[in-house]
């Protein structure tokens, strides 16, 4: 073999080194295209879980906007013969009478308390008590892992924001307003954004008066 075939055989081939480098950009490029691959599955689930984590939270807030939006002013008679509704609130909890969930068309009114329990981490959780329903109540967890809830009530005297109350003792009138604002702990990044309901129902006009008793007949 001349000088000149021994230098096109070696042209036509590759050397170790050449292999070698190869092989190395090969596996880089390889490591760079699952790590991309990694990283968009990652955002894509980590946009899944804001994603519903959002829904959950627009969910509650319609269920609480619903719920206290149609808080019903229960009348209940006391042991004096006075009158009191049936809606009690503090900061951490609330209790009101509202339209049974479970009715089968019969209508009917649940009692409702939301509150936080007591697990670990805590939950937002609402108790229903609705004697119309085959169980004759529930409770459900409705925001777990919350670091607090805050109630606070305007009285119907007064629209400045000043008179915001921590406590609704049961008395004549519901609040002219229902303030809620939901805690997460931190790191979390849940937001919840403050929640403003008004009751809609200002009289039990179901309530029939006894002159004797001065109690809703009935009751």
């Amino acid at each position: 073999m001349t000088a000149t075939n021994r230098q096109n055989a070696a042209d036509a081939g590759f050397t170790l080194l050449e292999m070698l480098v190869g092989l190395v950009l090969t596996s880089l490029l390889a490591v760079m295209l699952v790590g991309a691959i990694r990283y968009g599955l990652t955002i894509r689930e980590r946009t899944a879980l804001r994603a519903t984590a959002f829904d959950r939270m627009v969910a509650v807030q319609d269920f609480l906007r619903n719920s206290l939006t149609l808080a019903y002013p229960r009348v209940i008679g006391d042991a004096n013969g006075t009158g009191r509704l049936e809606f009690e609130g503090t900061r951490t909890s609330i209790r009101f009478a509202a339209p049974a969930m479970q009715s089968g068309g019969l209508g009917g009114r649940s009692n409702f308390t939301i509150t936080i329990n007591s697990s670990s981490p805590p939950a937002l959780v609402v108790d229903i008590d609705d004697p119309r329903a085959a169980a004759n109540g529930r409770k459900d967890v409705l925001l777990a892992n919350v670091a607090s809830i805050a109630f606070s009530y305007l009285p119907r005297v007064a629209l400045d924001e000043t008179r915001w109350a921590d406590h609704w003792e049961p008395g004549t009138s519901l609040p002219a307003a229902i303030r809620v604002n939901v805690k997460f702990p931190p790191g979390d990044q849940r937001v919840w954004p403050e929640l403003l309901i008004v009751p809609r129902i200002d009289v039990d006009v179901s309530c029939v008066l006894d002159d004797l008793t001065k109690r809703c007949r009935g009751r």
